[in-house]
């Protein structure tokens, strides 16, 4: 019985197991997080989102918690965000830079039915320029 159960042991463990590297991460990209609120900061779920550079261009929604990530090759990016009854929201000249993570919050405000679409936008970040439609 010992036998037995000493040579299953060894067969399981000469089993060969697919090696597993550790990640470095990927020196050509970066992430980018969003969060999207309204105009009295309330988390706003399944917004659209575009995020676009002169190569590419990816789709996506916030989710539950009104969040999106993305991970993107360095580069320049511009990210639009939308919902149904709000202004959209763009943020423009976003460098994503290797193995950084970028953050931003999308303030949708509601649209304004005297014609209206425009908002001055005072949260600006550096190097980024933020237009709301």
């Amino acid at each position: 019985m010992l036998i037995s159960l000493l040579c299953c042991m060894l067969a399981i463990c000469s089993i060969p197991l697919p090696l597993v590297q550790a990640h470095a991460g990927n020196s050509s990209v970066g992430k980018f997080k969003g969060v999207v609120v309204d105009h009295e900061d309330k988390r706003i779920k399944a917004a659209d989102v575009v995020v676009s550079s002169k190569n590419m261009s990816r789709q996506m929604r916030s989710n539950v918690d009104g969040e999106f990530e993305i991970e993107l090759p360095t580069g320049i990016y511009e990210i639009s965000v939308t919902k149904t009854g709000l202004k959209k929201h763009i943020l423009t000249n976003l460098q994503i830079k290797a193995g950084a993570t970028e953050t931003f919050t999308f303030r949708l405000e509601p649209k304004i039915t005297d014609g209206s679409d425009e908002v001055n936008d005072s949260e600006l970040m550096s190097n980024h320029r933020c237009l709301t439609y």
